[in-house]
């Protein structure tokens, strides 16, 4: 990989952080050892190894809401050899997912003007990159990112309860060594890209309020470009899913219930933008609680839903159930 020119135009985050004892990046916040003002782009990634759905590697991307022109960055310099595509998510609106490293600098960045100069914006841009595998991620108990899709659908008509879902607890039975390979060398282009691009020095964090409607002091915040970047989010999955259960290792079942449920939010979300006059700016808030309701806050569920119907892993236990009894949490065989 060739040295990048810029060493200061990019920071990249090790570690998390520990409940109230903070490592890490949000340790390192508190007490940086540079300036921060020298930092141009946080760039956070986990999980990684895991395809999205076996035989269509993505990558969810969440963060560009809070800095403008940083998406159309990403997206001008991802890799054209990449096997991985990205999709991208208002982080806002991934109500499974709560934390990411990133938001030491971010969101939830608190100044100390005693340690170091303040952030004039408040805040460094970011981007957290994510793919699936959350059924094993947390031992699955991470049931709650396909029930929120889950009730998209049934809000649409299509009830996938008794559809059997999988859960490993042991992590190492189901990362994907290849999926990692390829999403390593993609991230490597990608930082690369970025370190030596000028595009990087002049983004500007804009402080984005991440709370919902119903919060005190949140807004409806999510906009048409959310809505456009949910319709190409539908269709990569859509694909993905098109491919059959022999590529996919998705029951057949599932993966017409899937692709059913897919289409159905796909059409209903193009409706909504298709409500929009050409050249309407992008920036503009879709004004439809009802949608945002149904809709905006299960996008990142819809991108790692698909991998929980996924029964070809070995030590999957099918089962689909809200307190995920004790028998099913079993460890993968050696």
């Amino acid at each position: 990989m060739k040295v990048p020119q810029k060493f200061t135009d990019l920071f990249l985050q090790l570690g998390q952080t520990g409940g109230q004892f903070p490592i890490g990046l949000t340790a390192w916040s508190k007490k940086p050892t540079v300036d921060l003002q020298k930092i141009k782009l946080v760039v956070s990634a986990d999980p990684l190894g895991f395809p999205g759905i076996a035989g269509s590697d993505f990558i969810a991307v969440m963060g560009g809401e809070s800095t403008p022109g940083l998406q159309d960055l990403v997206e001008s310099l991802w890799p054209k050899e990449s096997k991985v595509t990205p999709v991208f998510a208002n982080r806002k609106y991934a109500s499974s997912i709560a934390y990411s490293d990133a938001d030491a600098l971010s969101s939830d960045y608190q100044c100390n003007p005693s340690v170091t100069p303040c952030l004039p914006a408040g805040g460094i841009p970011f981007i957290w990159m994510v793919q699936a595998g959350f059924r094993q991620y947390h031992g699955g108990l991470d049931y709650t990112i396909p029930a929120a899709i889950l009730a998209s659908f049934k809000s649409q008509g299509l009830d996938m309860s008794a559809d059997p879902a999988y859960f490993t607890r042991d992590r190492s039975c189901t990362l994907d060594s290849a999926a990692l390979v390829r999403v390593y060398d993609t991230l490597g282009g990608l930082l690369s890209r970025l370190a030596n691009s000028d595009g990087v020095g002049g983004l500007a964090y804009k402080k984005y309020n991440y709370k919902a409607s119903g919060e005190p002091g949140g807004a409806d915040t999510y906009t048409l470009k959310d809505a456009k970047n949910n319709v190409k989010t539908y269709q990569v999955i859509k694909d993905a899913l098109a491919k059959g259960s022999d590529v996919t290792g998705i029951p057949e079942l599932s993966s017409t219930h899937l692709q059913q449920g897919f289409g159905n939010l796909m059409d209903l979300t193009s409706q909504v933008v298709a409500t929009f006059p050409p050249g309407t700016a992008d920036s503009v808030v879709v004004p439809n609680a009802e949608f945002q309701q149904m809709i905006a806050a299960s996008i990142v569920g819809a991108v790692l839903a698909p991998d929980f119907f996924k029964s070809t892993d070995p030590g999957s236990i099918a089962k689909f159930s809200a307190t995920l009894p004790d028998q099913l949490l079993l460890k993968c065989p050696r």
